[in-house]
């Protein structure tokens, strides 16, 4: 009995998971810089909302944009992956999502020291394409590992999340490829050596005198 009500929990919680992401998902595809967005932005005279989620998709994807940036989009996926994963009833979920969340901190950092370092912006993010969440973890990295070292730390927080995220080992993946190439070409070098050999053999088998034949 308690485990289907665990089970029902768990399918509960994935369907709101993933039909709210859709929403913001849909929110932040049709964000637009001209909607108000609270304690930040305000129309006056009011015009309509041009954003598909209504209001309510205005400010909240307003907000996001203006906190996360481009990786205000990870916030809805992951959730959705969160959702289906709980439908699906795969454990663990606490480790999933700190893979999430290093996902989100390092592309925000990421897109925050590119756009740093190349002058890259869009009409759209006018906070930066890594969002304010962004331009405060460059602030401090910045102060403590300088640019370079924020590239590295970004990198590895990224990779570190990919890992966590994986379902199967990536390591794991690129040592088996590389341990079967090292075995082909061990097959491969093999077979040649035993080719040149028995040419050899044959090249150096002497031939049978014909008097010794007719005898």
């Amino acid at each position: 009995m308690d485990e289907g009500l665990g089970y029902k929990k768990d399918e509960i919680i994935g369907v709101i998971s993933i039909f709210s992401s859709l929403y913001i998902l849909l929110s932040l595809f049709t964000y637009n810089l001209s909607d108000p967005v609270i304690f930040f932005r305000t129309t006056m005279p009011e015009s309509p909302t041009r954003n598909l989620g209504g209001l309510v998709g205005a400010h909240i994807s307003g907000l996001m944009v203006i906190v996360f940036g481009l990786s205000a989009f990870l916030v809805p996926l992951s959730f959705i992956s969160f959702g289906i994963r709980r439908i699906l009833r795969k454990r663990p979920q606490k480790v999933y999502l700190i893979g999430c969340v290093l996902l989100i901190v390092s592309v925000s950092l990421i897109l925050t020291l590119i756009s740093k370092t190349f002058d890259v912006s869009f009409e759209n993010y006018p906070d930066g394409l890594g969002g304010l969440f962004g331009k405060t973890i460059d602030y401090f990295s910045d102060k403590l590992f300088s640019l370079p070292g924020s590239y590295i730390l970004s990198i590895s927080l990224f990779i570190l999340s990919i890992v966590i995220l994986s379902p199967v080992s990536i390591f794991g993946i690129v040592i088996g490829k590389n341990e079967k190439v090292i075995k082909e070409a061990e097959r491969d070098f093999t077979d040649v050596k035993i080719e040149e050999v028995e040419k050899d053999i044959l090249i150096n088998e002497p031939e049978l005198n014909p008097l010794v034949e007719d005898i």
